[in-house]
């Protein structure tokens, strides 16, 4: 190997060995504040897409969320979706979505919510791919008391590594393992009824591919929020999800 193709090698490898060590040590963070609430959660949902041609794909995903610390609320959401892909690598995606979230302490919410995103993958290292989400939320919240409505912007920035596809337990059914780190930002609102007002978000996941058209993931997420108010205290989450991806025809994104 020439002199010039070892520095091209060794600088990929570099890059790759620093965005797995930021990426999966990230839990190793303190993540503790003073008067930190730990609030302990369990997600499910389904997400089903249609491969309507190599540009266009629709689909959209549904589910249900809640606490398992205290049981004190429960979520359900649903939101359908239109993607517009160019060549599989950058996408833009809208969706509309309506979140129900039942409260036993607190006011019965239903949001409902629009949002625009952008999404980059690239480059491929061939051991991993990076890509890149950045998602704009138009987000409006109904209170089922006295509690004013209300409407506010949430910008959200992503950025993750997904491995290849390792054939450990037969070449039919490979599996795979995902990192991303997630940042919020609730744009002109200095106050909120929200519960948990989010700063970011750390989420590992281990995916099995059942067959072409199927899949499921199993992720651990840890996130860090404000509780109702930005400069209310911490709240600390761990949520372990569930999700299931179904590919009616061709390709899940």
């Amino acid at each position: 190997m020439d002199k010039l193709n070892y520095i091209k090698v060794y600088k990929k490898s570099v890059v790759i060995r620093t965005t797995i060590l930021v990426l999966f040590c990230g839990p190793l963070i303190p993540l503790k504040a003073q008067d930190e609430t730990i609030d302990n959660q369990l997600w499910t949902d389904y997400s089903l897409s249609y491969d309507k041609s190599n540009i266009l794909l629709l689909g959209g995903d549904m589910g249900f969320r809640g606490s398992v610390s205290n049981y004190d609320w429960n979520q359900f959401y649903i939101r359908p979706a239109i993607t517009f892909r160019s060549k599989y690598a950058l996408s833009l995606t809208g969706a509309i979505a309506y979140f129900h979230t039942n409260n036993k302490s607190g006011p019965n919410i239903n949001e409902f919510r629009a949002h625009q995103q952008l999404k980059l993958k690239w480059p491929d290292f061939g051991m991993i791919e990076l890509f890149y989400r950045i998602r704009l939320e138009q987000r409006f919240f109904q209170y089922s008391d006295e509690i004013e409505n209300e409407f506010n912007n949430r910008l959200r920035l992503l950025f993750g590594i997904e491995s290849r596809d390792f054939n450990w337990i037969g070449p039919r059914s490979p599996i795979y393992f995902a990192a991303t780190i997630e940042g919020f930002k609730t744009l002109g609102k200095e106050n909120s009824a929200e519960t948990f007002i989010n700063q970011f978000r750390l989420d590992f996941a281990f995916g099995h591919r059942i067959s072409s058209k199927f899949r499921y993931e199993i992720h651990y997420i840890a996130q860090q929020s404000k509780l109702f108010r930005r400069d209310g205290n911490e709240a600390h989450q761990n949520i372990l999800r569930v999700r299931f991806l179904h590919s009616v025809f061709n390709r899940q994104e």
